[in-house]
């Protein structure tokens, strides 16, 4: 038993200091060398074999070495949503299907005994957690029957605690074939016996803002202000002015710089225009209300630039640079625009 312990440690440890301080680095260097998304995803693949084998050579399971390389992994994988979404789907089409049937591999030979204490875990299994889910179900505000659901439809992190318990002898090959059963039948009696008493809420789909973001994160909030002209007037720049500067960018929002030529506010071209209606036309940007400015550096990345947007009602991003003046603006088009055409202005 020690000596098992002591084997999934060190496993464990070579996983977690290649995932966290190399893999990164590795698929870095691969992205700029060869600047494909084929040879990227072939890289990853062959790590994920190559750790399940050396796992598989040492008496460890392949499945839990790679599962555990995909939770130590660096945020390198986790960030780049291409490489995500293809490695997903070679999980749940290829990866997990041959996971839950190498479980089956491990069983004892099925016989009258293995049965019956299989069926009789399996009864004390679904007892425990409807008591369970009893309790726990005022905690998470859910019905009774939904909270059950929850909690004995999925079998896939049992069989895996089950198999690493087996590989490190801690438990017999009868024990586990028992328990495993249980697991089973569990994973199949739960939903079939939920069916139909209510509706289950469909997963929501992954949000296109990750590709978004992961697009935006290789670009800076200056490259972004360059895509249309930066929309701005200067405080001396009368109501009237600032209408017609307006009109000729197609804009409804303009920054306004003090002399320094730092941003000092933002105005919506309808309350401009309102005050030219009222003859106003001739008052300075300066005396006008303006609406505070979100600034960014414009060496920020594009991703920033997004984060902007989403903790303010700001129409329009101020970007600065180290002595806090105007480089650009950034409109909420001008990110889609960047996205979908990759125009820049010259």
């Amino acid at each position: 038993m020690l000596e098992g312990i002591v084997k999934l440690l060190v496993v464990i440890t070579i996983i977690l200091l290649f995932g966290k301080f190399i893999i990164g680095k590795v698929l870095f260097f691969v992205e700029a060398r060869f600047r494909t998304w084929e040879a990227l995803f072939a890289v990853v693949i062959s790590i994920i074999l190559l750790f399940g084998f050396i796992a598989d050579l040492v008496g460890f399971n392949s499945a839990i070495a790679a599962f555990f390389l995909g939770v130590f992994a660096s945020e390198y994988i986790l960030n780049n949503a291409y490489l995500l979404e293809k490695l997903r789907a070679l999980t749940y089409g290829f990866f997990e299907p041959m996971f839950f049937a190498g479980l089956g591999l491990y069983f004892v030979s099925i016989n009258s005994y293995v049965i019956f204490l299989g069926l009789t875990v399996f009864a004390i299994s679904i007892t425990a957690k409807m008591f369970s889910s009893i309790f726990t179900s005022k905690l998470v505000n859910v019905s009774i029957i939904k909270n059950f659901f929850a909690i004995a439809h999925e079998g896939g992190v049992d069989g895996a605690i089950l198999l690493t318990a087996l590989q490190l002898s801690l438990i017999s090959s009868k024990f586990y074939s028992i328990a495993l059963m249980a697991v089973m039948i569990m994973s199949v009696i739960a939903p079939l016996g939920y069916k139909g008493k209510s509706p289950l809420s469909r997963p929501k789909p992954e949000p296109s803002i990750k590709f978004v973001t992961y697009e935006l994160s290789k670009s800076s909030a200056e490259d972004l202000s360059r895509v249309l002209p930066t929309v701005a007037v200067s405080e001396d720049t009368t109501v009237e002015e600032a209408v017609k500067k307006a009109d000729q960018l197609n804009t409804r929002v303009l920054v306004v710089v003090n002399k320094e030529g730092k941003p000092i506010g933002y105005s919506t071209v309808h309350d401009l225009f309102k005050m030219v209606s009222f003859g106003q036309g001739d008052v300075r940007m300066q005396d006008v209300f303006l609406l505070p400015v979100p600034r960014i550096y414009k060496s920020a990345s594009g991703s920033e630039v997004l984060d902007v947007f989403k903790m303010s009602d700001a129409q329009v991003v101020a970007v600065i640079n180290e002595r806090g003046e105007l480089v650009g603006t950034i409109l909420e088009k001008e990110v889609l625009r960047y996205i979908l055409k990759g125009e820049k202005k010259t």
